[in-house]
């Protein structure tokens, strides 16, 4: 079953691969599809070889309890993947039209020119560090805060801080240096589109650093390369082999980033890799085993609407399904009896837990329609420069990241600034109107 699974999964690989290019040349671009399709191919494909055999050679420990006595369910979690892949098909596919309202709708209420967008890009830059500001304020400021963004990491807070809630407004940084980069790329050289672009970037890093998230290092520097790559018009076979390619590098520089911010114990770099790709097959074979957890019944869907709102009004009567799994697999949940850190929960175990596997295409589909209409409005944006700094975000952090970090309480949080980005551009696009009128 071990070799069996190994060719399975390599078939995966080269169908996901195959699949995303011959859509990507009909269409003549990648898109959040082809990205998704791609992320597919890459964890549950080379990912779970890599795995089982850095399991087998005992360089997981970290995992293989929950890996190497399910060799029975190996062929299922394989399956599952098969199913995911064809309700997220199914769901892009079907929602045609929610794409071409969501386009229409962003054409009409946040698209813009160029120099709205050098005001925009320096008002969320303002907003974000005024909003840190306030946030910090409560560790003693900017660089004191530091000092504590490890233990809030590890849901330990010594201090009390009723501007909690801020915290991810500081991610509006990230979009005010996306601006300016679209502005810079339009070959506009005046010297405070240079300065915005090297103080937000600069803001970025920092807050980056402060929230100690690899993932969220590797996304927003990514989408600058990637932006750069369709903006030269590389064409989506190149563009899907180079950023194959450019996964791999990302995990030396995930690697590197754990070694630089000492957020965990890392070994060799084979350990290491095998270790973070482990928790999406731990927790399948972990729910599937104990059979407890595995009809929520989509009840997490109808909890999304509340992650929207500060932790501290909802942690105490939801337990969201990471916390479940973290129970599971570590004996409690983050932040309680020693437990440090949460275990995720991927597209195909978070399907698994709403309605066993045939859970799993169900949220495929909806996973599907989600990235419909997030298509729809980025190409709402007629300026080619944002189209294609925002397409590079959302297809890193939504159609990649969101299979690995599929629960909605993730995906909510670690996209908030992206939301409120979205939201901010009405408001300004509302005022703008009041102005005209």
């Amino acid at each position: 079953m071990f070799e069996l699974t190994v060719i399975f999964a390599g078939l995966i690989f080269f169908s996901c691969t195959t699949l995303s290019w011959k859509y990507s040349a009909e269409k003549g671009s990648m898109t959040l599809l082809s990205w998704a399709v791609v992320g597919i191919g890459l964890i549950y494909g080379l990912g779970w070889i890599l795995v089982l055999l850095a399991t087998r050679d005992g360089q997981n420990e970290r995992w293989e309890r929950w890996i190497l006595p399910f060799e029975n369910l190996f062929l299922v979690q394989n399956l599952s993947v098969i199913f995911l892949i064809a309700g997220i098909w199914a769901g892009w596919q079907t929602t045609r039209r929610v794409r071409v309202w969501s386009s229409r709708f962003s054409s009409k209420r946040l698209d813009f020119s160029d120099e709205k967008a050098l005001m925009y890009a320096w008002a969320l830059f303002a907003l974000a560090v005024f909003f840190q500001w306030i946030y910090v304020s409560a560790y003693g400021g900017l660089i004191e805060y530091l000092d504590y963004s490890a233990l809030i990491r590890s849901s330990i807070f010594e201090v009390e801080n009723k501007f909690g809630f801020l915290r991810p407004f500081a991610g509006l940084a990230f979009f005010s240096s996306y601006l300016f980069w679209g502005l810079w790329r339009g070959r506009k050289t005046r010297l405070i589109i240079w300065i915005g672009l090297a103080v937000s970037f600069s803001f970025s890093l920092y807050v980056l650093y402060s929230w100690l998230g690899r993932v969220g290092f590797v996304a927003y520097l990514s989408a600058f390369f990637l932006a750069q790559a369709l903006w030269m018009g590389i064409a989506p076979a190149r563009l899907m082999l180079g950023s194959i390619l450019g996964g791999v590098i990302l995990l030396f520089v995930l690697y590197g980033i754990t070694n630089f911010l000492e957020i965990a114990e890392v070994g060799g770099f084979y350990s290491f890799v095998a270790k973070e790709l482990s928790f999406p097959f731990g927790s399948f074979f972990a729910q599937l085993s104990l059979g407890e957890h595995l009809f929520r019944g989509f009840k997490d869907f109808l909890y999304a609407p509340v992650y929207f709102f500060p932790s501290s009004w909802w942690v105490d009567w939801i337990e969201s399904v990471s916390d479940v799994n973290t129970i599971v697999i570590e004996g409690a949940k983050k932040g309680e009896q020693g437990v440090t850190g949460g275990i995720p929960v991927d597209l195909v175990t978070f399907g698994l837990m709403q309605a066993s596997v045939f859970g799993v295409p169900v949220v495929g589909f909806l996973f599907g329609l989600m990235l419909s209409f997030l298509q729809g409005i980025v190409e709402g944006f007629r300026n080619p420069r944002v189209r294609l700094i925002l397409l590079s975000y959302v297809s890193i952090k939504i159609a990649i990241v969101a299979i690995f970090y599929a629960h909605p309480a993730h995906v909510i949080v670690q996209n908030f600034d992206l939301i409120a980005f979205f939201l901010l551009l009405i408001v300004f696009s509302f005022f703008g109107r009041l102005r005209l009128k």
